[in-house]
């Protein structure tokens, strides 16, 4: 048998997928199968395992559909430990594979397994390794007062994790304390994930309570917290490494802005994207929180209120992506687009990506202004925008992208185009010069009919698809456009 150098082996290796890319819930049987193929590796010989190994802990992925089958199969009846409970006793005993640890993504999932007794030596062991998480030393609120908080929290935690049956997001709140080099954290919403485990580690690691209410003649309708009183003493210094966090509901809506403050103040976060349903605060009132350290937002499929923008888009002074797509399926949202733009003042130099798309569905109130002049945002690159959005149909000025957009934009993405927005298409083939850097042009339309069901003004959108489109294309831009008997009802990026 030929012997191969270390080096080849780990290239070998290497070139499957990582598994920390494994990011959408589509991916979870390749995660399964990359996952396997390195567990079966490990196995092979120890010269193996010891290269696989770090591999094979980079990523650690639960499904709760995957969980529900193997639940439902017998042999799993007898099984007394959770696939989470045995990730997490390998990490205890294996600090050195903790480290390896850049991406969790996390389902709803149940604790231990019905009519299961609980398992006492697990039990003891994940207390122990609570007790081994150090202690924040500054105990005090913002006025200097000793408070309970942390201690109240250390002691629930403990004991929710001697009794399994109680474990709701404890066992949670101990992994995400094992994973120092962790970048990526996707949070399924639930009692599991959220908890009140959870958030009293997030409460330790960001100190909330030491956040001083500044109201002054200057913000008299808006609540400013100011951090500064949060030195390194006062926190506990686990996901020191995290850059990125997600948190997404599919049905039942999220936990309110409270819990989502605790995931954006994390001082090493550049990253917060929220999928689904946002309770939302109460009392009805503006907050400014300390979040400067936020550079990309992202709201995806979210009724979203004026207020709830104002908050946390004001927090964050120097944004360099905000990505929404509203709700298609909420009437009562109610946002003026006007106004967001003066939320954005503050990050008018720094801002690059700009996402604001509503797919067809229930007609919410969105109040458009009546220049959506966007060219204040002078590093802006991605662009991507309902066509009604950016110009009012029913008016009878003629439209200009140069009095609009700015000239540092790279790729732009219309959506929800009809045959109201042909002459601007025509318009657009005649200025793209005055944007010397535009390298994609994208138009998405609601429903593009078959040619046979055209009328008039239907053929007119038509061929301005395609003049436009003949134009861009000359000059080396990559423009897409949509086909006939084709909807275009996606965004771009991730979604």
């Amino acid at each position: 048998m030929v012997h191969l150098p270390d080096e080849i082996l780990l290239y070998i290796l290497q070139s499957l997928p990582s598994l920390s890319d494994y990011t959408h819930k589509a991916d979870f049987e390749d995660y399964k199968q990359t996952s396997n193929t390195l567990a079966n590796t490990c196995q092979a010989s120890r010269v193996l395992r010891n290269l696989a190994e770090p591999l094979l802990y980079r990523a650690y992925i639960e499904d709760g559909n995957d969980c529900d089958r193997r639940r439902d199969g017998s042999q799993d009846v007898c099984r007394t430990t959770t696939r989470l409970q045995s990730f997490l006793k390998t990490l205890i005993h294996r600090p050195d594979l903790a480290a390896k640890v850049e991406y969790l993504r996390l389902a709803d999932l149940p604790g231990r397994l019905e009519d299961s007794p609980p398992n006492i030596e697990i039990g003891k062991m994940f207390a122990q390794a609570s007790d081994d998480v150090p202690a924040i030393e500054d105990t005090s609120d913002w006025t200097g007062k000793q408070t309970q908080q942390s201690h109240v929290f250390r002691t629930n935690w403990r004991r929710h994790l001697q009794d399994d049956s109680e474990a709701e997001g404890a066992e949670v709140a101990l992994l995400l304390t094992l994973v120092p080099s962790l970048k990526t954290l996707d949070l399924g919403a639930s009692e599991r994930n959220t908890g009140l485990c959870v958030q009293g580690l997030f409460r330790d690691i960001v100190r909330t309570d030491k956040w001083k209410l500044d109201l002054t003649s200057e913000h008299r309708e808006v609540l400013v917290f100011n951090s500064q009183g949060v030195n390194t003493s006062s926190r506990l210094h686990v996901l020191t490494s995290l850059k990125t966090i997600t948190l997404s509901a599919e049905e039942e809506a999220l936990e309110n802005w409270h819990f989502i403050t605790l995931l954006a103040a994390i001082p090493s976060l550049d990253t917060l994207s929220v999928n689904g349903e946002v309770e939302p605060f109460r009392p009805n009132v503006s907050r400014r929180w300390p979040f400067d350290h936020i550079q990309s937002l992202s709201f995806k499929g979210c009724t979203l209120s004026n207020l709830d923008l104002r908050s946390v888009v004001t927090s964050c002074r120097s944004l360099q992506s905000l990505r929404i797509k509203f709700s298609a399926h909420k009437e009562e949202m109610n946002i003026n687009l006007e106004t967001l733009l003066s939320y954005l003042h503050d990050s008018s130099e720094t801002l690059q990506e700009l996402q604001l798309f509503k797919p067809s569905g229930y007609p919410a109130t969105i109040t458009t202004p009546n220049a959506f002049d966007l060219r204040p945002f002078t590093q802006l690159k991605v662009l991507e925008i309902n066509f009604y959005f950016l110009f009012d149909p029913s008016s009878g000025t003629e439209p200009s992208f140069t009095n609009l957009l700015p000239t540092a934009l790279e790729d732009i993405y219309f959506r929800m185009g009809d045959n109201r927005f042909s002459k601007h298409l025509r318009v657009l083939s005649e200025e793209y010069e005055s944007f010397p850097n535009l390298k994609i042009v994208d138009i998405g339309v609601d429903d593009m009919p078959n040619i046979q069901a055209m009328d008039r003004e239907e053929v007119d959108w038509k061929l301005a698809l395609n003049d436009c489109a003949k134009a861009l294309r000359k000059a080396g831009i990559d423009c897409n456009v949509p086909i006939e008997g084709t909807r275009f009802n996606l965004s771009c990026g991730d979604d």
